[in-house]
């Protein structure tokens, strides 16, 4: 049998991203005194890291178009494009972390990458 996978911690949402990166979206079941401020590390983990270019090489594999134009020297696996496409930024895709208290926030993919580069 198989072992199951279950993804509790955080979610992968694409697509969702509208573009305005002006403030997190803080999806609360209650007030809460945290709207407006990232919860956890203000970068991208590497667990998050892992399943967004895993997901995408995935999509590219199968058929996905590329996002962004490739350097001519460029590795042409699927993996190292990703990869490519992270580093860039062109990524339109949403994180969301789940809270202690059952509520959720979604941050843009385009944060986290700034928090990274301003470390």
């Amino acid at each position: 049998m198989p072992p199951q996978i279950t993804y509790t911690s955080y979610e992968i949402y694409e697509g969702t991203d509208s573009g305005d990166v002006s403030e997190p979206q803080d999806t609360d079941r209650g007030d809460s005194e945290n709207s407006g401020k990232i919860i956890g590390p203000p970068r991208l983990t590497k667990y998050e890291k892992a399943r967004i270019v895993g997901v995408r090489a995935l999509q590219i594999a199968m058929g996905a178009p590329i996002l962004i134009k490739l350097p001519p020297n460029t590795d042409k696996s699927p993996f190292s494009i990703a990869l490519y496409e992270l580093e860039k930024g062109v990524l339109p895709i949403t994180i969301r972390r789940k809270l202690p208290d059952g509520s959720f926030q979604d941050i843009p993919l385009k944060w986290l990458i700034e928090g990274r580069r301003n470390e």
